[in-house]
């Protein structure tokens, strides 16, 4: 963090809103924003999934942490 310019890119994305939460707070947790959106489908929840974006400059961090290094 502490930078000002860059932008947002799709670090993973989850069948449920609760896991991309969970990853979320994992994150911020460990001092990398992040947030989640989530993509509807109009044929039901079934085929919802959100997404968990972090700033391109946190990018690897946030991979390191999610694959548990």
């Amino acid at each position: 963090m502490g930078q000002d310019t860059g932008h947002t890119v799709v670090l993973s994305e989850y069948p449920s809103i609760m896991e991309a939460e969970m990853v979320k707070g994992m994150l911020e947790t460990n001092g990398i924003e992040a947030m989640v959106t989530e993509q509807y489908n109009p044929y039901g929840q079934a085929y919802a999934y959100s997404k968990v974006l972090v700033m391109d400059y946190d990018l690897e961090e946030a991979k390191k942490l999610l694959e548990g290094e």
